[in-house]
């Protein structure tokens, strides 16, 4: 048996880099909210660890995998479990299920955590962009990770706009764009992300015609497998508001729509050259599921590829997306609406 562990709190965690850490009332929500998550992807005789007073879904679209919460953590319930698979590894979760008396051996090592922690970073960024530029379409996109506020200043007098992003962070929130008459409120969260984080990432500003990630799996052998497209929507900004749940062919279409042109066969490329690029850079220090985001941006006046904007070393709402489309083949009409009222921000296409 697999115990699924849904813990929005992972990159908060990974930032305040402490067991000790509480998070943060949003965090906390989405707990309460979204804990039956991993119902998607558990397999039948897999126990998804959600919160007393948490939202279950219908339960007969999920039978077989478990529910349980904390008083069932009890020493009889561990010797069933052979895994545990929550959203993301860190001190926080670790901390947790100590507490909760999972055995040592269901737990990763300070070393572990550590390493999952450093590729977490965007600091990860720079590295595999610089790779999958390499691709033979055009493309675009530069990383750097600055140390202090003077080299976010040169780096603007280099390209101008940027986009400066937390070390450590989820779903757009750690991104400001900075220009020469932005707020001294903008600075100072800069600065308060780069004393507590030791840098910030930096990139040049685009202006952004379509939001995509590509998801992935690195097996145990470290293999790694493509495993889908995954349409979502953000602000200008890069806050995260939603996936788009379909089939992979109208996910194209919809992509292809919004970036101006027909990306198919860029996007067959750009998946096949991540294999290649996550199987020398990442699958030798992880496994478990990738996440590649990527955007389409106005270059020249043509659309052109950015193919990597982000890195996520967890499962992702896109590859979520993925998972409900599963899900949702072959339900009825009532099923499928069960399935929307528990599991948002999902639109159907």
């Amino acid at each position: 048996m697999i115990l699924h562990i849904y813990n929005p709190s992972h990159e908060e965690a990974l930032s305040a880099n402490t067991p000790y850490y509480y998070p943060t009332l949003a965090a906390r929500s989405q707990r309460l909210r979204f804990g039956a998550l991993p119902a998607l992807w558990a397999l039948p005789g897999d126990a998804v660890w959600v919160e007393e007073d948490g939202v279950l879904p219908d339960a007969p679209l999920y039978s077989g995998v478990r529910f349980v919460t904390r008083r069932e953590l009890r020493p009889s319930f561990w010797e069933e479990v052979e895994r545990i698979e929550p959203w993301g590894w860190d001190l926080l979760v670790r901390h947790s299920l100590r507490k909760a008396g999972a055995p040592e051996r269901l737990l990763p090592t300070d070393e572990q955590l550590a390493t999952v922690r450093r590729l977490s970073s965007r600091e990860t960024v720079a590295p595999v962009l610089r790779a999958m530029r390499g691709l033979s379409i055009p493309t675009v996109g530069e990383s750097v990770v600055c140390r202090s506020e003077e080299e976010v200043r040169e780096r603007m007098n280099i390209w101008g706009d940027v986009m400066v992003k937390s070390l450590w962070s989820c779903s757009g929130r750690g991104v400001v764009r900075l220009s020469v008459s932005s707020p001294e409120s903008l600075w100072r969260r800069v600065g308060k992300w780069l004393a507590l984080q030791g840098g910030a990432e930096v990139e040049p500003a685009y202006d952004k015609l379509a939001d995509f990630a590509l998801e992935f799996d690195v097996d145990e052998a470290r293999r790694v497998t493509y495993r889908g497209l995954s349409f979502f929507d953000a602000s200008p900004a890069g806050a995260y508001s939603g996936n788009h749940v379909a089939s992979p062919e109208t996910l194209l279409r919809l992509l292809s729509e919004k970036a101006g042109k027909d990306v198919g066969k860029e996007v067959a490329a750009a998946a096949k050259t991540a294999e290649e690029v996550l199987a020398e850079t990442l699958a030798p220090h992880h496994a478990g599921p990738v996440g590649i985001d990527m955007m389409y941006v106005l270059s020249g006046g043509a659309p052109v590829l950015h193919p990597c904007v982000e890195i996520n070393l967890r499962r992702t709402m896109g590859r979520v997306a993925l998972d409900l489309w599963q899900r949702l083949e072959g339900k009825t009409k009532t099923e499928m609406n069960v399935l929307f009222d528990t599991y948002l921000p999902f639109k159907q296409r």
